[in-house]
C-alpha cells in the first residue's frame, strides 16, 4: 500500500512538473508574442504618425493653394472693378482732349479777328453746341469713376485693416458687404 502512495505520489509529482515545464513553455511563448506585439503596436503607432503628418502637411498645402486662388479671385474682380470705372474714364479724357482741341481752333479764329460769321460758321462746323452739352457729362461721369475707383480702394482697406496699427473689434458683416 505505501509503495503503491509513493508510485502514485511519483507519478503526480512527474505529471505536475511536466504540466509546470508545460506552463513555462507556453508563458515563454506567450511572453515572445506580447513582444512581438508590442514591436507591432510601436510600429503601427510610428506608421500612422507618419502618415497624419503627411496628411496634416498636405492639408496645409491644398489649403494654402485655395487661399492663393482666393486672393487671385479676388485680386481678378477688384481688377475689373477698377478697370471699368478707369475705361471710361480714359474715353472721357479723350474726348476731353478732343474738345479742348475744337476750342483751341476757335481761340485762334477769335484771336485772329474773324468776323462774327465765320465765328458762327466754325462753330457750327466744330459742333460745339453738342460739346457744351457733352462736355459737362463727360466730366461728371469721370468725376463718379475716380469717386468709385476710390470707394473700392478704401473698401479694401478696410476689409484688410491695413491703416490699423492695433487688434480692434469689427463689424464682419459691414466689412463683407463692403468686400463684395
Amino acid at each position: 500500500s505505501a509503495a503503491r502512495y509513493f508510485m502514485a505520489a511519483a507519478m503526480q509529482m512527474e505529471s505536475v512538473k511536466l504540466d509546470y515545464e508545460e506552463l513555462l513553455e507556453k508563458n515563454t511563448q506567450l511572453q515572445a508574442s506580447e513582444e512581438r506585439y508590442r514591436e507591432l503596436t510601436a510600429s503601427l503607432e510610428r506608421r500612422v504618425a507618419e502618415q497624419v503628418r503627411t496628411i496634416e502637411a498636405t492639408q496645409r498645402q491644398h489649403y494654402q493653394t485655395e487661399k492663393l486662388a482666393s486672393v487671385g479671385q479676388l485680386a481678378a474682380g477688384v481688377a475689373h472693378e477698377i478697370n471699368n470705372p478707369l475705361g471710361f474714364v480714359r474715353s472721357n479724357l479723350n474726348s476731353a482732349a478732343v474738345y479742348v482741341a475744337q476750342f483751341d481752333k476757335l481761340g485762334a479764329l477769335i484771336r485772329s479777328g474773324q468776323d462774327s460769321a465765320a465765328l458762327a460758321a466754325a462753330w457750327q462746323r466744330e459742333q460745339m453746341d453738342q460739346v457744351l452739352v457733352d462736355f459737362p457729362v463727360l466730366l461728371q461721369e469721370s468725376i463718379n469713376g475716380v469717386v468709385r475707383v476710390a470707394e473700392i480702394v478704401s473698401a479694401l482697406k478696410d476689409f484688410s485693416s491695413i491703416d490699423q496699427a492695433e487688434e480692434t473689434t469689427a463689424d464682419i458683416n459691414r466689412l463683407l458687404q463692403n468686400a463684395c
